[in-house]
């Protein structure tokens, strides 16, 4: 089964409506989507922290955030998962973590990329 450009555009520009969009990222492999979100603090977090105990300078803060941007780490949190090719029916996985180990749990929503993404992405970074 084969993913459309067209189901990636709309998952990438539904990430891109998210209030946090730069702590996410979209990719796409076989016939799933994965989101990806940032490990660790982003750059206004650190810029936050840094502020306010004096060791920021205002000079400093768009060379920090280019390099933070750069160097920043992504996990898979998300998959949406091609489960009817002739239908276009995506299914949700989120991933746990479990026994010290990392899991994809099916959360039982099935339907058309538009309402999934509609559904989910907004979630993104909630419990």
């Amino acid at each position: 089964m084969q993913l459309l450009p067209a189901e990636i555009a709309l998952v990438e520009a539904a990430v891109e409506r998210h209030p946090n969009s730069r702590d996410y990222r979209v990719s796409a492999r076989g016939s799933w989507i994965e989101v990806y979100a940032r490990v660790g603090l982003g750059p206004n977090e650190i810029f936050t922290e840094l502020e306010q105990v004096g060791l920021l300078m205002p000079v400093q803060s768009d060379q920090l955030r280019e390099h933070l941007e750069r160097r920043a780490r992504f996990t898979p949190v998300l998959r949406l998962i091609l489960i009817d090719a002739e239908r276009r029916t995506f299914g949700v996985q989120r991933k746990i973590h479990q026994d010290r180990a990392d899991r994809w749990r099916d959360v039982g929503v099935h339907g058309s990329l538009r309402e999934l993404t509609r559904q989910v992405i907004p979630q993104l970074g909630t419990a």
